[in-house]
């Protein structure tokens, strides 16, 4: 064989191997782009968040044909986004944030107004291993026809006894220049909630607080009332109308954020 055979025959060998490649890393992630597995978590409290994981871009944009000028989205107490700005536009989600919900609304100059779902931080990103090892690992396998399902990471523990509402009251419980802050999913302060009997009311947040509720009578919540450890979650289910408590929450941050005295009126 010629020293020319021989090059002709490495250069075709060397394009098969790329266009191989090619085809290879496509059968890998054509399940992945061919189609958008959008997921909405439905929550206890009357919501269903978009779950999203680190590096997830979300952008704002207006309709056909309208104008975009200064559409922000306003995150309610903590930020998802790498930036840790809120208003912004887009949000990079940070692949360190806690894991939990995020709410925001939405404004602009041009007058869009939006009370959106929140978002919910998952910790399982779709793809753990992106070293170059595991990427190759990742093609041979889909390669094969082998999927190995991503095991999931513990999300944030709920308080004991939560369950789905239909109707209730949602607080969010952030931090904001050392000061615990109660708001509702548009970002209205909720330092005195007002619920019926019935109703639930819920407290969440995206990192963990406390209640105390030790005034409160025995029995205001059938579920029993909350206040015992940080939690994420806690939820009272109104048994008893007419009354007034005073309780404290206090986000549990570094540095240390100090505690809200709020007011809880039943109907």
């Amino acid at each position: 064989m010629t020293r020319r055979s021989v090059w002709m025959l490495m250069l075709c060998v060397f394009v098969a191997g790329v266009f191989f490649g090619i085809w290879m890393d496509w059968s890998a992630w054509r399940h992945r782009v061919g189609q958008r597995d959008l997921v909405f978590e439905v929550q206890d409290y009357p919501m269903a968040n978009l779950q999203v994981h680190g590096g997830d871009r979300i952008t704002l944009v207006p309709p056909p044909g309208g104008n975009g000028n200064g559409l922000l989205m306003n995150f309610v107490g903590y930020s998802p986004c790498t930036s840790g700005l809120t208003p912004t536009n887009p949000c990079i989600v940070d692949a360190g944030a806690a894991a939990g919900p995020y709410l925001f609304t939405c404004n602009s100059g041009a007058g869009y107004t939006c009370p959106d779902p929140g978002v919910q931080q998952q910790p399982t990103s779709p793809l753990e291993d992106l070293s170059y090892p595991g990427f190759v690992k990742r093609d041979f396998t889909h390669l094969l026809g082998m999927r190995r399902a991503a095991v999931p990471k513990p999300g944030p523990s709920k308080m004991a006894g939560a369950h789905p509402a239909t109707s209730g009251v949602t607080a969010y419980v952030s931090c904001q220049n050392g000061t615990t802050v109660l708001q509702d999913p548009n970002g209205n302060s909720l330092t005195t909630i007002t619920a019926s009997r019935n109703e639930t009311v819920f407290w969440i947040s995206a990192r963990p607080f406390s209640l105390d509720m030790s005034s409160a009578p025995a029995g205001l919540c059938s579920n029993g009332n909350p206040g015992s450890g940080n939690t994420q979650q806690a939820q009272c289910d109104i048994a008893l109308s007419g009354q007034t408590v005073q309780y404290k929450v206090q986000a549990q941050t570094t540095p240390a954020c100090s505690a809200l005295a709020a007011t809880l009126i039943t109907k």
